[in-house]
C-alpha cells in the first residue's frame, strides 16, 4: 500500500494546530481528482474562521462579527498580503456555499493559499520558524491514486 504524507503542511504536526494536518493532506489527495469537490473551499473558510478566532483572542478583540467584518477588524495585526489572501480565501468559500456564484479559483490555489495564511500565522503566533516554507503542488501521479484508494478504503 502507498502511503500518502503531506509536505506542505508537515509543520502542523509542531504546532497547536496539529489537528488541521489530516485535513489538509487529505484535501491535498483530492485536489486534482474532483476539481470542482467543495471540500477544499470549505475546508480553506473553516480554517480561516478558526485561524481569526484564534487572533481576535490573543488581541482581545473577542466580539463576534462575520467573518468579513472580523478579518477587516484584525487588519492591523496582519501583513497587507496576508490580509488580502484571508479575503481570497473567505470569498471563494463564500462563492462556492451560495450556489458557485462567482469566480472559483483552483483548489491547488486556496491550499496555496491557505499554506501561506498558516506559514504566516505559526510564525507570527506561535514562534515557530517556517517563513521559508514554500508551496509545492501536490504531485499528480498513480502514487497519489494508490494512496486515495486506500484511503477511500479504510
Amino acid at each position: 500500500m502507498v502511503e500518502y504524507t503531506s509536505k506542505n503542511f508537515m509543520f502542523l504536526k509542531k504546532s497547536q494546530l496539529q489537528h488541521l494536518y489530516c485535513t489538509l493532506e487529505d484535501d491535498e489527495l483530492i485536489c486534482y481528482k474532483t476539481p470542482t469537490n467543495g471540500k477544499i473551499y470549505i475546508d480553506g473558510r473553516k480554517i480561516i474562521e478558526e485561524l481569526v478566532q484564534r487572533i481576535g483572542e490573543e488581541v482581545g478583540d473577542i466580539e463576534r462579527f462575520n467573518l468579513n467584518q472580523s478579518i477587516n477588524r484584525l487588519k492591523n495585526h496582519m501583513t497587507h498580503d496576508i490580509y488580502r489572501k484571508f479575503h481570497e480565501v473567505r470569498k471563494v468559500g463564500n462563492n462556492y456555499v451560495h450556489s458557485n456564484k462567482g469566480e472559483l479559483i483552483a483548489p491547488e490555489k486556496v491550499l496555496e493559499l491557505v499554506h501561506n495564511i498558516l506559514v504566516w500565522y505559526v510564525s507570527k503566533w506561535e514562534d515557530l520558524s517556517c517563513e521559508h516554507l514554500e508551496f509545492e503542488k501536490p504531485p499528480l501521479s498513480n502514487d497519489i491514486d494508490e494512496a486515495l484508494k486506500a484511503r477511500i478504503n479504510e
